[in-house]
């Protein structure tokens, strides 16, 4: 359980595109012989910002559409989701109530034991709600248990799982998927500057 899932080859693929035609942007801009350095570092930070936007831009849209599939997967995995709508003010009172006494477990063992008892006695809400509470311990299984007998449920899991990374199981690709390279010449400067440089008014009918 809890295992990050690489990020989606899509999206390493666009940050690679935008990050491989900023080089390209770089590596022109020095061809232009007829360009003096402060004009070819003012179309080097141009360009620079106009790739941070876009990568800045691919970074947020791929965040929200990440935080709305992972409030729509924990609804229906933890939530009252599957209750029929006349009873869900009811189960969400009852699935508090359970959560509450599932958050004073502490150990495997006893969450293993509370979940039998919710098993045998047929009170899902209260199963859900230490399974809940195994699974964000980390007590793989007892959580394991509860999701042997509810393949539906486990599979939408592991997708919930997928869209939340742990650092120790990301890849180098997977922490830096959204980085871009400062270009020679700019790297010892902040954002503030940079765009200052981009702004010079010496160069405005530059292109």
């Amino acid at each position: 359980m809890g295992i990050f899932t690489q990020s989606d080859p899509k999206l390493l693929a666009a940050a690679n595109t935008i990050r491989e035609n900023l080089g390209a942007a770089v590596d022109q801009i020095g061809c232009q012989a007829s360009l003096n350095p402060d004009a070819q570092l003012c179309l080097v930070a141009r360009a620079y910002m106009t790739a941070k936007a876009q990568m800045d831009a691919l970074s947020t849209d791929t965040a929200a559409k990440t935080d709305a599939r992972t409030r729509v997967l924990t609804g229906q995995v933890w939530g009252v989701d599957d209750i029929p709508a006349g009873d869900k003010v009811s189960a969400s009172i009852s699935l508090r109530d359970a959560t509450d006494r599932a958050q004073t477990l502490t150990t495997p063992h006893d969450a293993m034991a509370l979940l039998t008892t919710a098993e045998r006695s047929g009170d899902e809400l209260l199963a859900r709600a230490v399974a809940c509470q195994a699974d964000q311990m980390g007590f793989d299984d007892v959580a394991g248990a509860y999701f042997a007998t509810r393949p539906d449920k486990a599979k939408v899991n592991a997708e919930l799982h997928s869209l939340v990374p742990s650092l120790k199981n990301m890849s180098a690709t997977d922490l830096f998927a959204y980085a871009l390279p400062t270009p020679a010449g700019l790297s010892a400067l902040n954002p503030y500057r940079i765009q200052q440089i981009a702004d010079n008014p010496t160069f405005a009918t530059l292109r």
